[in-house]
């Protein structure tokens, strides 16, 4: 067990100690902390003695107290006793309390062999003294706490608006959250029972609160009376459980809402009790990706790793992740310093103050991309950056080209002269067959990037990865919806049938990160994440967990395809244009011939001519004649 001791007897320490609330809870605990020790101590020579001390000994205790109390008091405040707030105590203030008092114990017994009982006391007298001290002290902060408890529960009752909640599942997150309602009046929250599945549960009880059967069990009047709301505890659930569960608080007309994600309360980003509403997220059938943590770790582990768009959705979520692994530093190299800003203030409330090294920077101004790559050296590049607004591209597609293209092409040859190791490239499913600007320039920086590959076979390792839509993502469909949801309607969809792949944004960031550790030079992978999700479905229930009815509370409507957009994406190459990998669900698109270096630099040299001449269909005929797949809209 590790502990993080201070520097001690520093100035700033001094004078924290003695100001303000610090000081008066200093104070407080040392006079404390010191009266249990002296009491614990003289209740340790009682026992020694048969509550009978010789006149001798009872001479020596005063002078041994002298020193022994000091000690303890020393050794509380390096095992950081003297921080904690009053109202906590949990188990690791337990173990550093006991520590504390144990190497307390272990000096005094040095001492009582080196020096005998005139300057230390007996065997005996250490021993029960430890365990009575322990005692005492625990006591104590075990009584704070249960009194600053039953107060602010008093309070919140005062205030009124405390409201009865059921939890949804029993698990661990289950219980944390139940503990920590308890621990937080504040929220105004007070866990009444558990519901689950389980029937070898029902009946049993989890910090006194009984477990009264399966969450069906709601939709009974007399259950639901009970209740004023719902917590879905299940973080480890199904979609389908999580729907049906959904449904039934819906039915009952309860309030509901939902724990952190799993991978948030694994990182500790959040606490369990910070509960949110169940987004679609938690509706849509995703497949998770399995990380290979060891072999991760041993690409990026004490190394220098690299995020261009480090301000987004997809690379603020790498970087949480690829902290995980403890790299030696991490780039977040970002154009927008609002965005940079946000992402560096959430890095260091996570404790990667030394790690992170925020960059402002746009990836199409060589000569800063050039002195970042010279003065950190990064061993490894994940390319986020990029315009991806399908729309927006299509009127404007000289844009699309000039970033997603040019910008791509000029960073890897950069990364080539930095002698960066691997260069992970985040590509799309438009690439794919495309229709929009933005899927075609995807597929060129692919075809770009193997070119390169091509001509130093054995330089930095070009990556390409393809996925789908990132839920949640700036500009994506969920986050329109919510837009329009919240702005009253009408909620505008493309087509009834149009359906396209999703996939969380925590599973595209673990998707490169998989990418890049198992992935061969020139590699195209991408995600087998299963079946698409139609757009419509996916209005209705988002607005059903708002607490609407679609097509009765609010309006869908129809808006036709947008320029580009394909009523139904492919996703998934012919089964011969793939192979499988040593993961399950990354496949590799096996490719077909590939240009000639010269030959890709030939057409992005005349590419780059035409981009300020020529209109938006000109530019995208261009494309088409180097990407015969692609299918454009022409206005």
């Amino acid at each position: 067990m590790a502990f993080a001791f201070r520097p001690f007897l520093t100035l700033g320490n001094i004078k924290h100690r003695f100001s303000g609330t610090a000081g008066h809870r200093f104070a407080f605990l040392a006079a404390t902390y010191s009266l249990i020790n002296i009491a614990s101590l003289w209740f340790a020579y009682q026992l020694r003695f048969d509550f009978a001390v010789p006149l001798s000994v009872r001479q020596e205790i005063l002078w041994i107290f002298l020193w022994i109390i000091p000690l303890k008091l020393l050794l509380i405040e390096l095992f950081r006793q003297f921080d904690p707030v009053l109202s906590y105590y949990s188990t690791p203030d337990l173990f550093k309390i006991f520590f504390a008092l144990l190497c307390a114990s272990l000096v005094m017994l040095g001492v009582y062999f080196v020096l005998g009982t005139n300057y230390a006391p007996p065997r005996g007298v250490i021993l029960a003294h430890l365990f009575l001290s322990f005692g005492g002290i625990s006591a104590m902060r075990l009584f704070i706490r249960i009194y600053h408890q039953h107060t602010d529960a008093r309070h919140a009752r005062e205030q009124g608006n405390v409201r009865r909640v059921g939890i949804i599942g029993t698990d661990d997150a289950a219980a944390n959250l139940v503990k920590d309602l308890f621990l937080r009046p504040n929220l105004k929250r007070k866990p009444v029972a558990f519901f689950d599945e389980d029937e070898r549960r029902h009946g049993s009880r989890i910090h006194d609160l009984p477990i009264l059967g399966p969450p069906e069990m709601l939709t009974e009047e007399s259950v639901r009376e009970r209740f004023d709301e719902a917590i879905i505890a299940m973080p480890g659930a199904s979609t389908k459980r999580i729907r049906e569960i959904i449904t039934i608080l819906q039915e009952a007309k309860l309030k509901f809402t939902t724990i952190p994600s799993m991978h948030q309360l694994a990182t500790g980003e959040v606490r369990v009790s910070q509960l949110r509403p169940v987004g679609v997220q938690d509706l849509l059938e995703t497949e998770t990706v399995r990380i290979s943590k060891g072999r991760v770790a041993a690409c990026l582990g004490q190394q220098t790793t690299l995020i261009t768009g480090a301000g987004g959705s997809i690379g603020g979520e790498l970087a949480r992740q690829v902290l995980l692994h403890r790299p030696g530093k991490v780039l977040l190299v970002e154009q927008s310093e609002v965005q940079l800003f946000q992402i560096e203030q959430e890095l260091i409330r996570l404790g990667h103050n030394g790690i992170i090294v925020p960059l402002i920077g746009n990836i199409l101004d060589e000569p800063r991309m050039r002195t970042i790559f010279q003065r950190y050296r990064p061993n490894t590049v994940f390319h986020t950056a990029a315009h991806k607004h399908v729309v927006m591209m299509e009127q404007q597609p000289g844009e699309a080209v000039k970033n997603n293209v040019f910008g791509t092409v000029q960073l890897a040859r950069i990364a080539i002269d930095a002698g960066v190791e691997r260069f992970v490239f985040a590509s799309s499913d438009s690439a794919l067959q495309p229709t929009d600007v933005m899927g075609a320039c995807k597929r060129l920086a692919e075809l770009s990037l193997q070119a390169l590959q091509q001509k130093q076979p054995d330089g930095t390792r070009f990556i390409s990865v393809r996925f789908g839509h990132a839920l949640g993502s700036s500009g994506s469909f969920i986050d329109n919806f919510s837009r329009q949801i919240a702005n009253g309607g009408p909620v505008r969809v493309s087509h009834a049938e149009a359906v396209r792949h999703f996939v969380s944004i925590s599973e595209t960031a673990s998707l490169l990160l998989e990418s890049a550790a198992r992935g061969n030079p020139g590699d195209i992978l991408y995600l087998d994440i299963g079946q698409p999700i139609g757009i419509y479905d996916l209005a209705k229930q988002m607005i059903e967990l708002s607490g609407l009815q679609p097509e009765i509370d609010l309006k869908i409507e129809f808006s036709g395809l947008r320029p580009g957009g394909k009523l139904i994406e492919v996703f998934h190459p012919e089964k011969d244009q793939t192979e499988s990998t040593e993961h399950e669900k990354i496949l590799q698109i096996r490719s077909k011939e590939i240009p000639e270096h010269k030959q890709v630099e030939q057409f992005l040299g005349e590419l780059r001519k035409a981009l300020y001449h020529s209109d938006a269909s000109q530019i995208k005929l261009r494309l088409r004649k180097f990407l015969p797949e692609y299918d454009p809209f022409l206005d």
